[in-house]
């Protein structure tokens, strides 16, 4: 998941520089066009040939390793009791927060993406500037991602979950402080972070907190929260934009719902804990 994670945070975050050359190059419809035909013929090529469906099929267990086990799960937080159906997780007080969390996320990175030229105007910055600062986002996510899955392998996920969204609360206050250097590091701190956390949460959480068994209907209704989430960033962005003329608004009211994620982090728990408490308290009556 790190080397996944740290291949899949880079790419996003020089994603809009590198959109802004392929459109200058040619054109926002040879752009789409450009963009349709690799997915056809390079993504599906990829994917026929690297995409297996679980472990199992190539003799090898979750980590990769088919060898037997020589010492007990460290880590507790990595123990499966039950295997949740969705009805299940979706009563779970970890399945919401989480998914708060990359809606919140999602509304404001893709609604701050889709109008990053926009804002830069409106924050002081000229344009190769403000599609430079995707850059140094995408190192601090790559470094992110990499100590996220370090800390997921040894506690607990609500960690990474505080990590990102304190490191969320920091882009619009930078915003708010442009074009100041603090503003601009502020800027990438606080989209770099979350970026490299959203790839442990998103591949880790899941299995870690519901099982396998059900793990595709699950993670499937996460991820269409998390759709819909960024489809409405760039239109709220332009709601501010158009009808209140600038997008401090945006940046002001943004800071807000971070800071009740991270406090609602730490009364996030692994499901599955609660269950091995429960058998341990049976084991001794």
């Amino acid at each position: 998941m790190a080397i996944s994670g740290m291949i899949s945070t880079f790419a996003f975050s020089i994603t809009p520089k590198g959109f802004n050359a392929l459109i200058e190059w040619l054109g926002w419809r040879g752009a789409w066009i450009f963009l349709g035909l690799l997915l056809i013929f390079g993504m599906t090529f990829i994917t026929w040939l690297l995409f297996r469906e679980n472990p199992e099929d190539c003799g090898l267990v979750m980590d990769g390793d088919n060898s037997p086990v020589k010492d007990p799960i460290k880590n507790s937080d990595m123990m499966i009791v039950r295997e949740y159906t969705l009805k299940q997780a979706i009563k779970t007080y970890s399945f919401w927060l989480i998914n708060i969390n990359f809606a919140y996320s999602a509304i404001f990175t893709t609604g701050y993406t889709f109008h990053v030229i926009s804002i830069g105007e409106e924050l002081g910055l000229d344009k190769a500037m403000t599609l430079n600062l995707f850059i140094p986002m995408a190192f601090v996510g790559v470094v992110t991602n990499f100590l996220a899955e370090w800390i997921a392998d040894k506690t607990r996920l609500k960690y990474v979950l505080i990590l990102m969204a304190v490191a969320g609360d920091i882009a619009p206050a930078g915003m708010l402080m442009m074009p100041s250097l603090i503003g601009k590091i502020f800027i990438v701190l606080g989209i770099g972070i979350p970026s490299g956390c959203w790839q442990v949460l998103n591949g880790v959480s899941w299995p870690r907190y519901f099982g396998r068994l059900h793990l595709g209907v699950i993670a499937g209704l996460s991820a269409s929260i998390t759709v819909i989430s960024s489809s409405l960033g760039p239109f709220i962005f332009s709601l501010s934009k158009q009808y209140l003329g600038q997008y401090e608004p945006i940046f002001l009211t943004s800071i807000f719902l971070p800071v009740a994620i991270a406090i609602g982090g730490f009364w996030m728990e692994n499901p599955q804990r609660k269950l091995i408490h429960l058998r341990n308290e049976r084991n001794k009556i």
